[in-house]
Parts: C-alpha cells; sequence; structure tokens
C-alpha cells in the first residue's frame, strides 16, 4: 500500500490517459485497467509493484468519472456487461483456445467466472475439440444433412450426448466430428434439435 500523493504523474501522462481511456471507451463501451498507457509512471515510481501503479493512476487519473470492475473501468452508473464484452472479443477471434478464453475474462474482471467465456464462447464460435474454439467460417454445417443422422439415433423424445459414440456416418464439415463439436451443432444449428444443460461446462 501506498499513499497516492506519493505517486509521481506529470499533466502530460494525466492527459495521455484520460485520452486513452475515453477513445477506448468510445470503441467498445468500456477500457481495460491493464492496457493503461503509464508512459514513465512506472520507472519513476520503481518502488511499487505494476498493481499498485495501476491502481494509484485509477485514483489520480479516473475515479471521479470512472468505476473500477475488477480490470474493466467503465463509466460512473453505467452497468459492467463483462458477458457482452467476451461476445464481442469472440467475435474478434479467428480461433482460441479455453484458456485464452477464461484468461481474457480474468484479465477484464480480475476475476474467474467460467460460465461468462464459457457462454460467449459458444455464442459466438464453434467448440472444435476439447480445447479449440473456431470463428464460424471454419465449420460447414449442412443443417438437413446433419439433423437426419442425428434422426438415426434419437429414437424417443431425447438423448444424452455421449451416447453417440460412431461419427463415421456423419458428413464432413470441414473439421473431424466429436462430441464437442456436435455441442455445438445442437445448440445454435440444428433445426431439430437442441442441446439441454443445466449449466455451462467446460466438460
Amino acid at each position: 500500500y501506498t499513499h497516492t500523493g506519493k505517486v509521481d504523474i506529470t499533466d502530460e501522462e494525466f492527459t495521455f490517459i484520460t485520452d486513452f481511456v475515453a477513445t477506448a471507451y468510445l470503441k467498445d463501451g468500456y477500457a481495460s485497467l491493464s492496457d493503461i498507457p503509464l508512459g514513465e509512471i512506472a520507472e519513476r515510481n520503481y518502488e511499487l509493484s505494476l498493481t499498485a501503479i495501476h491502481n494509484a493512476a485509477f485514483t489520480i487519473v479516473l475515479a471521479d468519472k470512472y468505476d473500477k470492475r475488477g480490470k474493466i473501468i467503465i463509466r460512473k452508473g453505467d452497468i459492467l456487461d463483462a458477458l457482452s464484452i467476451m461476445k464481442e472479443h469472440c467475435r474478434s477471434l479467428e480461433k482460441c483456445s479455453l484458456r485464452d478464453l477464461l484468461d481474457f475474462e480474468r484479465e477484464l474482471t480480475g476475476e474467474t467466472h467460467r460460465w461468462i467465456p464459457m457462454e460467449a464462447g459458444y455464442a459466438i464460435m464453434i467448440r472444435a475439440d476439447e480445447d479449440t474454439f473456431l470463428a464460424e467460417k471454419y465449420v460447414r454445417f449442412n443443417v438437413h444433412e446433419r439433423d437426419n443422422v442425428l434422426d438415426q439415433f434419437v429414437e424417443g423424445k431425447y438423448l444424452p450426448l455421449r451416447s453417440i459414440t460412431n461419427f463415421s456416418v456423419f458428413p464432413d464439415c470441414g473439421q473431424a466430428w466429436n462430441l464437442f463439436l456436435l455441442e455445438s451443432y445442437c445448440r445454435r444449428f440444428s433445426e431439430r434439435y437442441c442441446f439441454e444443460v443445466l449449466a455451462v461446462n467446460s466438460k
């Protein structure tokens, strides 16, 4: 801990941080505490940790107009919507790992809420395997053909996903079929089937 009065921030750095956050807010609807430009603040306050310097910069420069939720900076009075931010992040990606999504959410909020990155990943991308999410353009789903294949497996009103163990009858989609890919298909693309689960999970 240190008193903010002992942290040296120049007028130029003050203005640079203010402008950076305002620009980021207009573009994305938030700014990340980790991204604010520190100039030479860290060098001049070398005895402090980077976390302490970030927090001091927020308190000195931004606290009058902004709130901090974890590492997300939002305008006072705004409501943090980490899920929407995660979805927008996913739209910008071609490919990422599950760990990438979890790390990005931790970077944003300073905490780990596994359901937020998982929900965002499933809503925007396609889970190709246990660890990989892909942009939609990398998977080609012929919905009619795939639903017809599922008809061969589902004899009643439902079927546990893990009951499907043979993927050789599934038409090519550009990726190797597995339970994770099938789950993504049923979640968002099938016209006759859906995937139901009590809570989003990584398994």
